[in-house]
Formats: C-alpha cells, sequence, structure tokens
C-alpha cells in the first residue's frame, strides 16, 4: 500500500472502531426488536434437532465435484502482493 491508501484505510477503521463504540453503548435490555422488524421475520419455528445429509447425498445435486468436495469458480485471485483481488 502507498501512504494515501494506508491513510485512507486508517481513516475508514477508525470510523467503523467508533461506530463499534456507538453500539457497545446501547443496552438492549431484553428487548425486542422493533415490530417492523419482527414483521419480516415471520413465524419462528421450534428449532428440532434432525439428520443431515451425509456427504454423498449433498454432492449429489453438485453441478461439480472435485475429488469428494464441492467445486466452486474462483471469486478472487491473489495479487502480486498476495493481496486478495477480485477475479
Amino acid at each position: 500500500m502507498d501512504a494515501a491508501e494506508v491513510s485512507q484505510f486508517s481513516e475508514d477503521l477508525t470510523r467503523i472502531l467508533n461506530y463499534f463504540a456507538v453500539i457497545d453503548t446501547w443496552d438492549p435490555g431484553g428487548d425486542l426488536p422493533d415490530p417492523e422488524v419482527r414483521g419480516r421475520l415471520g413465524p419462528l419455528r421450534p428449532d428440532r434437532a434432525q439428520m443431515a445429509l451425509n456427504r454423498s447425498e449433498a454432492l449429489s445435486s453438485a453441478p461439480e465435484v472435485d475429488e469428494g468436495e464441492f467445486t466452486v469458480p474462483p471469486i478472487l485471485r491473489r495479487g502480486p502482493c498476495g493481496s486478495a483481488e477480485e477475479a
């Protein structure tokens, strides 16, 4: 990173950390989300244990499989300095 990028990154990180400090001051006190938000959640169901898919069942509908794992297209690649860039 050059000096301008370091400065911008530092400013961005400071804003993020300051926002977390504001969030940390909030005490929900057991309050539920706003009714507007609750309405979007829909009815809640009780959690219950159930059997998960085994590997072969999970992979049976995958478009591509390689050595027993899902194959997905890359979305990031490594730049010249090892940093992640969009593919």
